[in-house]
């Protein structure tokens, strides 16, 4: 289901990738993201407050074109 909304924000919007974050210990979200081939970019360190803590956030990154070579 999120391959296909990501394909559909590709052809619908002026975009040239897509990046998103997660709480680190979300595995099973970054698990999502990877299948569908978001590559993680980086770790920002201390970068959210979630529960009193602070917590490291996983950054990921989807090019257009990456994706676009995925679906074919």
């Amino acid at each position: 289901m999120l391959a296909l909304a990501v394909s559909c924000y590709f052809h619908h919007a002026d975009v040239m990738h897509i990046c998103s974050n997660v709480y680190a210990g979300n595995i099973a979200s970054m698990r999502v993201l990877e299948k569908i081939g978001f590559r993680k970019c980086g770790i920002h360190r201390n970068a959210c407050f979630k529960n009193g803590a602070f917590t490291d956030c996983h950054y990921f990154e989807l090019l257009r074109e990456e994706f676009r070579n995925l679906v074919k």
